[in-house]
């Protein structure tokens, strides 16, 4: 059966320039280990430079000796192609759980389930799981185990639902590969797009652009009988970016952004127009705003703003809130407010105003 792939792939241009601010800075402050660092070797990795196994093979051993990083050090030594070394300290590990006291017991269960991961031990991956309560309670842990489960069953419709569901994890807290986190989820979601068959690169062209994006975009919308495409962002400057992003369809139903449609296309037009700056083209700026794509006339209309709780308690206590303006929870996240704009102060912009913008990832 042909499925869709997620649509989420590394920006090679980004990484360089990442890569290459780190490398100035480094030599800038003469700083002889500031190679050695662990977004460093990440940026070399998904770059797939060959001396990107030297550099993190560098960050493994400079690891600090703890226990909380037993795994991770598994990991950077699997991103190295080191399989010597990982066995080397799985090894280890094995003999320091045996010698640890009780009190240890629940921490080393982490270190070993996250080794079995890396190390492709699904079997053994999946029954410490089932076996201890204390790895249950990490919601995270459950998605490793399905992708252990899947990579050990083959099982490609788990493998695609693991992957786009840490696509829409990574696009949603605006995580990079270059994040130094003990699990990081680039990690994760390359390991998922691995079990696809045939496998999904990362690092490959997603499409090529079209040649009139705009008018594209218009024309996958009626082909999926979408009517508006609507989105709120609190701030497009990727510095807290909270919102919501949502299809609506000839017959009045509703579809969220990443869950609604399998045409990967269409995904990335809507993906690259809701993170398109359109406030450059509002009268005065506006970091709230709540924006709708009215396919039929072809215009991006600003039709109100959202707020976060914090910023509602704040103007109601100011005294700052117009009786004029509706303003309600929004229905499915209660720690926002949409304030919607009367019509007659709906600000209309041509949606060729956008003119093929990408976003990064």
């Amino acid at each position: 059966m042909q499925i869709e792939y997620p649509t989420l792939r590394v920006n090679q241009q980004r990484l360089l320039d990442t890569a290459q601010r780190m490398y100035k800075q480094a030599q800038a402050n003469s700083e002889i280990n500031g190679l050695s660092q662990p977004d460093f070797a990440r940026c070399l990795y998904y770059l797939r430079k060959p001396q990107a196994a030297d550099y993190l093979r560098q960050v493994a051993q400079k690891r600090p000796n703890l226990l909380n990083y037993e795994a991770a050090r598994i990991n950077w030594y699997r991103l190295a192609g080191d399989q010597a070394a990982m066995q080397t300290v799985y090894q280890q590990l094995l003999h320091k759980a045996a010698k640890a006291d009780r009190r240890a017991y629940a921490d080393y269960q982490v270190q070993i389930f996250q080794a079995h991961f890396w190390l492709a031990n699904d079997r053994e991956c999946i029954q410490l799981y089932q076996r201890e309560a204390s790895l249950q309670e990490w919601p995270l842990f459950g998605l490793i185990a399905q992708i252990a489960e899947a990579r050990l069953t083959r099982n490609q419709q788990r493998a695609l639902a693991m992957a786009q569901r840490f696509a829409q994890e990574i696009r949603t807290e605006l995580l990079e590969p270059w994040d130094d986190w003990i699990l990081n989820y680039w990690d994760l979601y390359e390991i998922c797009c691995g079990l696809l068959d045939p496998p999904l690169q990362l690092d490959t062209a997603l499409l090529a652009p079209a040649s009139n994006p705009s008018q594209r975009l218009l024309e996958l919308c009626r082909a999926e009988q979408v009517v508006a495409v609507e989105w709120a962002t609190y701030n497009n400057q990727d510095e807290g970016e909270i919102g919501y992003q949502s299809y609506t369809l000839a017959d009045g139903t509703t579809k969220s952004f990443g869950e609604g449609f399998v045409n990967q296309e269409l995904e990335r037009l809507v993906w690259d127009i809701m993170n398109f700056d359109w406030f450059q083209a509002l009268s005065q700026y506006q970091q709230y705003g709540i924006y709708r794509l009215d396919v039929a006339k072809a215009v991006v209309n600003h039709v109100g703003e959202i707020w976060t709780s914090y910023d509602y308690d704040e103007m109601e206590a100011q005294g700052w809130l117009d009786e004029n303006y509706a303003l309600t929870p929004h229905p499915t996240d209660p720690d926002l407010y949409v304030m919607s704009l009367p019509e007659a102060q709906h600000q209309t912009i041509d949606v060729t105003f956008w003119q093929g913008e990408r976003r990064n990832y």
